[in-house]
C-alpha cells in the first residue's frame, strides 16, 4: 500500500504517541499540557507563622526544586474549624492541580457529626503525607501519678471522679481521652474547652487532673510545671529527642497520629498527582525540613508507610467507632 508523505507523517506521529501511552490517542484531541502553567495555591487553615504554616511553607518551597516552573501560593485561612481548604476543594468544578490544600483530620473528624458539603473518601485526591504530631497526655508535675498505669489505676480508685480538659466537641483529644478510659476499665469526666491555652489553664490551676493534645498545638504541654505521661503514636522517635512511653506499651490498643498532607479535589489528573508526589516526597527528605519538624515537635510523615488516602480510610473507621463507643451525636 502506498502512503502520501503527508499521511505517513500522520501514521509516524500517532505511533510513536502510541509508543508513549500505549494506545493511540482519538483523532482531534491535544495532548496534555505540561504541569505546571501557573501559580499553585495551597490552602492552609491556620495563621501566617503558626506550625502548619511553616510546616507547609517549607515544604512548598522543597518541592519546587523538585517540580520545574512550580510556583506555590499560601494562602493561609484559619478558623471554620480548620474545614476552609476542604469546602473550598468540594466546590471547585475544575480538578486541574492548581487549587490545592492542606488536609488535616479534622476533614474526618467533622464529617462524622455535623452536616458539611463533602464526604472526605470520595470528594478528594489524597496526595501525600507531609508531617504528623504525636498526641500527647499531660498532667501537672506535682500529680501523685508517674506514669499512665498510676494515672488510671488512681482514675479506678476513685470511681470516675478524675476530670480532663480537651479542646473540642468528638474533636480526636476527646477520643483519645474516652476510649483510653474505657479500655482501663474506668470513667473520667471531659471538660470542653475552645483554645488550648483555656486547656492548659484549666490544668494549671488545678480544675482538671489531665489533658490531651498535641504539643505542636500546644507548647504549654511542654513547661517544666507539667508532666507528659504517654504519647499516642508510634514507637518512632520523638521530636527533640524526648523519651516519652506509647499508650500501646501500656496494653492498650490505641494508635493515633494527628498526619497532616496535601490533597486535591477529586478527578486529579493521575499525571499531576504523581509530579506533586515526587515532588513533595523529595521535599520532606531534606535535612532543613526535618529540623524545621523538629524544631516545631512535629514528625516526619513516613511516606513509605501507608499511603495518605489509606491513611484517611482508617482514621475514619477507627474514629467512627470511637464515637459510637462514647456514645457522641452523629456517630451511628
Amino acid at each position: 500500500m502506498h502512503l502520501s508523505s503527508r499521511t505517513r507523517r500522520q501514521w509516524l506521529t500517532r505511533a510513536a504517541a502510541c509508543a508513549l501511552y500505549g494506545t493511540f490517542p482519538p483523532a482531534g484531541r491535544a495532548a496534555p499540557a505540561t504541569y505546571p502553567q501557573r501559580p499553585i495555591s495551597i490552602i492552609v487553615p491556620s495563621a501566617v507563622g503558626a506550625p502548619l504554616d511553616l510546616c507547609m511553607r517549607e515544604a512548598a518551597r522543597q518541592a519546587a526544586a523538585y517540580l520545574p516552573g512550580a510556583d506555590f501560593r499560601i494562602a493561609n485561612r484559619p478558623g471554620a474549624a480548620k474545614l476552609h481548604g476542604a469546602t473550598a476543594l468540594a466546590a471547585l468544578d475544575a480538578a486541574d492541580g492548581y487549587e490545592l490544600a492542606m488536609s488535616l483530620p479534622a476533614w474526618i473528624n467533622k464529617s462524622l457529626l455535623y452536616d458539611v458539603n463533602y464526604e472526605p473518601l470520595r470528594d478528594f485526591t489524597f496526595v501525600t503525607g507531609i508531617a504528623r504530631a504525636p498526641y500527647c497526655i499531660a498532667t501537672r508535675a506535682d500529680a501523685p501519678w508517674q506514669d499512665l498505669p498510676a494515672y488510671l489505676a488512681h482514675a479506678r480508685r476513685i470511681g470516675g471522679g478524675i476530670r480532663y480538659a480537651v479542646v473540642g466537641y468528638g474533636a480526636s483529644g476527646h477520643l483519645l481521652m474516652e476510649e483510653t478510659a474505657r479500655q482501663a476499665g474506668t470513667a473520667v469526666t471531659g471538660v470542653l474547652v475552645r483554645t488550648a491555652g483555656e486547656m492548659v489553664q484549666l490544668l494549671v490551676s488545678g480544675q482538671v487532673d489531665a489533658i490531651c493534645d498535641c504539643p505542636a498545638f500546644a507548647p504549654q504541654m511542654l513547661d517544666a510545671s507539667l508532666r507528659l505521661l504517654a504519647h499516642f503514636g508510634d514507637a518512632a522517635p520523638l521530636p527533640q529527642g524526648t523519651a516519652l512511653p506509647t499508650v500501646a506499651s501500656t496494653g492498650m490498643d490505641i494508635v493515633l497520629d494527628a498526619v497532616f498532607g496535601l490533597a486535591g479535589p477529586h478527578g486529579l489528573p493521575g499525571s499531576v498527582v504523581r509530579s506533586l508526589r515526587e515532588a513533595f516526597i523529595g521535599a520532606t527528605r531534606q535535612l532543613a525540613y526535618t529540623r524545621l519538624l523538629d524544631s516545631l515537635w512535629l514528625q516526619p510523615a513516613a511516606p513509605d508507610g501507608p499511603d495518605l488516602a489509606e491513611q484517611m480510610r482508617v482514621l475514619e473507621l477507627r474514629e467512627h467507632e470511637w464515637m459510637r463507643r462514647a456514645g457522641l451525636r452523629g456517630a451511628t
